[in-house]
């Protein structure tokens, strides 16, 4: 079993968008490692990761009951189930202690893919399924300059890639005790719309337990 309290931000790659800050966050689930070696294995993960971050849309304008808003920002909140699968390599036992290393890929698959958006003057929804907005959320998203309608939805999948370290404490028998940090950089856009290029990364502690 495993806990990860975790920061999460967006790195932006279009012009048209700004993103501000890191959000911290968790994740939770079960974890797995399977030794081929004392001291190697391939190791994987099924858990439920919350991911949240800010983005600002440069030139657009929200539309809702024939009344038009401007400068939206949309802070998602997106959960994820997510399935790493990675090689784990450990030292030699030093007393109760081992240290170990990671590295691998995750991947994910959306669950769960709400925001809060305000715009002004006084626009503001929360908690809005942008990928199937319930009717009384309805709204239009649409470019300023060229007047495209634009696309706030999330993709279904992500991937990233994933380093870790941390140490294992032989509590007794095969029960350890799991401590490290883990970074993770997002392969994949999060957003569907071509002129949001943004991915989603994160980094935090791996708390857990593994019998």
């Amino acid at each position: 079993m495993k806990c990860s309290p975790q920061l999460t931000w967006i790195s932006e790659e279009s012009k048209g968008i700004t993103s501000s800050g890191a959000r911290l966050n968790v994740s939770y689930g079960l974890m797995i490692d399977k030794y081929f070696t004392e001291n190697y294995a391939i190791a994987t993960e099924l858990g439920i990761t919350s991911m949240t971050g800010n983005i600002n849309p440069q030139n657009a304008r929200l539309d809702k009951n024939q009344v038009t808003y401007n400068n939206p920002d949309y802070t998602y909140k997106l959960q994820y189930i997510a399935v790493p699968v990675m090689l784990k390599m450990r030292t030699n036992e030093l007393g109760y202690f081992r240290y170990y290393a990671e590295f691998g890929m995750n991947f994910g698959f959306l669950f769960k893919s709400k925001a809060n958006i305000t715009a002004s003057p006084g626009f503001e929804l929360n908690n809005v399924n942008v990928n199937d907005p319930d009717p009384a959320d309805a709204y239009v998203v649409t470019d300023n300059a060229s007047g495209k309608q634009l696309n706030d939805e999330v993709r279904f999948f992500r991937t990233a890639l994933l380093v870790g370290a941390g140490i294992q404490y032989n509590v007794f028998g095969s029960t350890l005790l799991v401590a490290g940090i883990r970074y993770e950089n997002s392969f994949s856009d999060f957003a569907k719309e071509d002129a949001w290029k943004a991915s989603m990364h994160m980094a935090g502690l791996h708390i857990g337990v593994l019998f």
